[in-house]
């Protein structure tokens, strides 16, 4: 029927497939045909990530992961994630208890970018310091939890830099209104907003974005070293 995903396990004639859409399904071998993801520019992606159990496939996800990272600057990876985690986490997003704000004019562009109008929120708690998944947020951020232990072993040699952490989680959605961004205050340098930020500036070397509901929107990387931006257009 069109959908895509990748193999898990076969036999003479059947083909266990993980879709996308975060199914799996036994599906016969003459109704299966080869997939070829377009680059991320034209709406694709890199790599796909690895079914869970599948250690060969984790292996294999941590070299190219790095490997495209050093090579390109970033990457573009490929979930298999249900509607219902989705569409739970955009519930949660816009009817939880999160404590939303817009950043400090001065602060924002670091962690959002150029020409932003949304507000933000910080997860409490890491998903990994928690016993078990509550949320559908957490079932996502396992996956930059996931992502971040991935890169410890390789990062050094294939990155250059050694990774000890990430910071918590942090939500985003647009603004229902257009309203400006507050300057920073004496209130916010006497609270030591100013000297935390200075030290993410410092330590921050990799960010992981994941887009749970945005199609059509656009995003725009600027390599530091170059005046044109690399263009995608999002999906979820």
């Amino acid at each position: 029927n069109g959908w895509q995903g990748q193999v898990i396990s076969s036999s003479n004639s059947r083909c266990l497939v993980e879709t996308f859409q975060g199914l799996r399904i036994s599906v016969a071998l003459v109704n299966l045909k080869l997939f070829e993801p377009l680059s991320p520019e034209q709406g694709g992606f890199h790599i796909a990530w690895p079914p869970e159990g599948a250690v060969d496939a984790l292996a294999d996800f941590s070299a190219r992961s790095a490997a495209v990272l050093a090579r390109d600057g970033y990457c573009v990876v490929q979930l298999s994630v249900s509607q219902e985690v989705t569409s739970g986490a955009v519930e949660e997003a816009l009817y939880g208890r999160q404590k939303w704000k817009r950043m400090r004019q001065e602060l924002e562009a670091a962690y959002l970018g150029r020409h932003v109008q949304s507000k933000t929120a910080w997860l409490q708690e890491m998903v990994e310091e928690k016993e078990e998944l509550e949320t559908p947020v957490d079932t996502l951020d396992l996956y930059l939890a996931r992502f971040t232990q991935i890169m410890l072993p390789v990062a050094p040699f294939a990155l250059d830099f050694m990774p000890h952490s990430r910071t918590s989680g942090m939500l985003r959605v647009p603004l229902s209104e257009d309203v400006p961004a507050e300057k920073l205050s004496e209130e916010d340098i006497f609270r030591g907003l100013v000297d935390d930020h200075v030290d993410f500036l410092k330590r921050r070397r990799l960010c992981m974005l994941l887009t749970v509901d945005g199609s059509g929107a656009e995003l725009t990387l600027i390599p530091k070293d170059s005046a044109h931006g690399i263009v995608f257009t999002l999906s979820s």
